[in-house]
């Protein structure tokens, strides 16, 4: 075993205990049962079958809603296919029930040795593909040993892990070794794949899967405060942890008369700390059903869905 292998397994113990908490709070905080035992493999008894299923990961909500066009795609032309879906995030499986109802989900495993084996024995999938910038060094060398392939598409990396420790990298480098085949939003993004330690012969451009979705806005007339509000709007989409408040101070700065913003936060199960950042501001909460009035500075969409039909009312995004 390689030095960085059993570096990053030491890291894992010592974070075992840590991990537990986190994953148990994050379950309470968004009311999901499964979360907790899922993180660390623990599937329902019910969920082994005989029929392998094509497995697919997908992190959060903007790579649920990339995949959701391939998943569709492939449960209509091959009905007797069994799918499997996993997130990382409570909030990803929220979306999938939304956007891919039909398929079975499950949360990934953590990357625990025992996690992971305890997954794959219960689920069995055939294959694993990957969405977008994935890389688990425990979970490739288990899939590889257990002969499920692994493939990448919509492939991206950050700075972040181009940039990361060597001891790092060689984790990487092992893990894409295990990779069958890369598929590469853009060249910049396959050259960064290769960079990193993938085969050239193995990765290829194939563009940005999420320019594949419908940009058909179904639900464009069912947000009625949005409807009757003759204000203009202007919406921040998919804000992060302390953007919100950035924003809406440099909107009061702005002194734009009349106007409205739309916050549409990209993890809503933030809305206690959201409002905590905003407590100076007059702001109307979507999911609480408030009416947005003329003292409205700020209209908070804590909702899943609807982020199309707020950019098809905007002015500016």
């Amino acid at each position: 075993m390689s030095a960085s292998r059993l570096l990053y397994r030491l890291l894992l113990t010592l974070l075992g205990l840590p991990l537990l908490l986190l994953f148990f709070w994050q379950g309470w905080k968004g009311a999901n049962r499964r979360y907790l035992r899922e993180r660390f493999g623990f599937v329902a008894n019910g969920s082994n079958r005989s029929n392998r299923p094509i497995w697919f990961h997908a992190a959060s909500v903007g790579e649920v809603n990339a995949l959701a066009p391939l998943l569709k795609r492939l449960v209509e032309g091959h009905p007797d296919q069994p799918v499997l879906l996993t997130t990382t995030t409570i909030s990803g499986y929220q979306n999938s029930q939304r956007v891919l109802p039909e398929i079975e989900h499950h949360f990934l495993p953590f990357d625990f040795n025992h996690s992971v084996r305890r997954f794959l024995h219960h689920l069995q999938p055939r294959r694993l593909i990957v969405v977008e910038t994935e890389i688990w060094p425990t979970l490739f060398q288990e899939c590889v040993q257990q002969g499920i392939s692994i493939e990448i598409i919509n492939g991206r990396l950050s700075h972040k892990t181009l940039s990361s420790p060597g001891w790092v990298g060689h984790l990487y480098r092992d893990a894409l070794s295990r990779v069958e085949r890369i598929a590469a939003r853009s060249e910049n993004d396959r050259q960064a794949f290769i960079s990193l330690g993938a085969e050239p012969e193995k990765c290829q451009t194939l563009g940005n899967i999420k320019y594949a979705a419908s940009i058909q806005v179904e639900i464009a007339d069912t947000i009625a405060e949005i409807d009757r509000c003759e204000r203009p709007i202007v919406v921040a989409a998919s804000t992060r942890d302390g953007e919100e408040q950035i924003i809406a101070k440099g909107w009061s700065t702005a002194n734009i008369d009349n106007w409205l913003l739309v916050i549409v936060p990209r993890h809503p199960e933030r809305l206690i700390d959201i409002l905590r950042d905003l407590a100076s501001y007059h702001v109307t909460i979507r999911s609480r059903g408030e009416a947005i009035t003329d003292s409205t500075e700020i209209y908070l969409a804590d909702t899943f869905g609807e982020l199309k039909s707020f950019i098809s009312h905007s002015e500016l995004v």
